[in-house]
């Protein structure tokens, strides 16, 4: 059995730019506006220039988006910025957040998603825990997260 994982951080701005972005590259959350950008090119072509600026419109979406999205939740919601407490344990999750805590069984969460620095944890309700790995206070904290994630969500 895992010893459980405490951990304390409060997330950059640019962490959360990163973690959101990440969400969407690799659980497929952005791969529409692409599709329609390469759609309403082929569209034009063939039927004519009045789909050309549907396309241009979706082609700058498509590259804006993940960019300018990201800072505009940042700037909705001050709690972003404020201190997060998490303890991965064998019984599940317990968050901890300014004026609200909880625990959160692993059958909750449905995936995770990793990067260079950081850890997405994703969630039947569309619910994203982002997670710095500077966040762990060591290497073998970080290991004993990484067991508890794999051997929790291994069905996920």
């Amino acid at each position: 059995m895992t010893e459980p994982v405490s951990i304390e951080y409060t997330i950059t701005p640019t962490e959360f730019a990163a973690g959101l972005r990440l969400y969407w590259f690799r659980r497929g959350k952005y791969a529409l506006l692409p599709a329609l950008t390469i759609l309403s090119a082929i569209t034009a072509t063939v039927v004519g220039s009045a789909f050309l600026w549907v396309a241009a419109y979706l082609a700058i979406v498509s590259i804006l988006f993940p960019w300018l999205m990201p800072r505009r939740a940042w700037r909705r919601s001050a709690r972003h910025g404020e201190a997060h407490a998490y303890q991965f344990a064998t019984e599940g999750v317990a968050m901890q957040i300014p004026d609200a805590s909880t625990l959160a069984a692993w059958s909750y969460f449905t995936g995770v998603v990793e990067s260079r620095n950081l850890y997405v944890l994703t969630s039947t309700a569309s619910v994203i825990v982002i997670i710095p790995k500077r966040a762990f206070r060591s290497l073998e904290d970080e290991a004993g997260f990484r067991e508890l994630v794999t051997t929790n969500l291994a069905g996920h």
